[in-house]
């Protein structure tokens, strides 16, 4: 069930991060993530 929990607290940020417009770069350093490897 903790891994159920880890996955949608994951998807929550990644879900806020896109809403703000900041999804697509880096959490550490702020540099662009490349297309391809957001498909990945």
């Amino acid at each position: 069930m903790a891994q159920a929990t880890r996955l949608m607290q994951r998807i929550e940020l990644s879900l806020r991060r896109i809403a703000s417009g900041e999804y697509g770069f880096c959490l550490q350093c702020a540099a662009p993530i490349g297309f391809a490897r957001l498909q990945a």
